[in-house]
């Protein structure tokens, strides 16, 4: 990893020095100290929405029209469905955002 390319990974813990229920980092310690030897794999799963002007980047206007695609009524979109996995370039919005972002990972080391 760079110097200029880090990723800080953060442990939640309560004013009385336990970790919060939600901190799984700790149990995963615990769990990973048990065969030090052992390597092991996990997964982190990044989600995130971009804003625009105080919208979700992509979010239609009210001047919206629908050309077949999610967008139900002007102005809004449909249904989650479609959103969910940007799946279609009608509803994938940032995506050179979401590559940048995979590559500072890499740069970091995360693979």
């Amino acid at each position: 990893a760079s110097p200029s390319n880090m990723l800080v990974l953060c442990d939640c813990w309560s004013s009385d020095k336990r970790p919060v229920p939600s901190n799984t980092r700790h149990i995963a310690t615990q769990l990973f100290n048990v065969q030090p030897q052992a390597e092991p794999w996990f997964t982190v799963e990044q989600e995130y929405t971009i804003f625009k002007d105080g919208k979700p980047l992509g979010w239609p206007s009210a001047s919206a029209r629908s050309f077949g695609g999610p967008t139900t009524q002007l102005g809004f979109p449909g249904p989650q469905g479609p959103y969910y996995c940007s799946v279609g370039s009608d509803v994938n919005f940032g995506r050179e955002i979401a590559e940048a972002h995979l590559r500072a990972c890499l740069v970091a080391g995360v693979k």
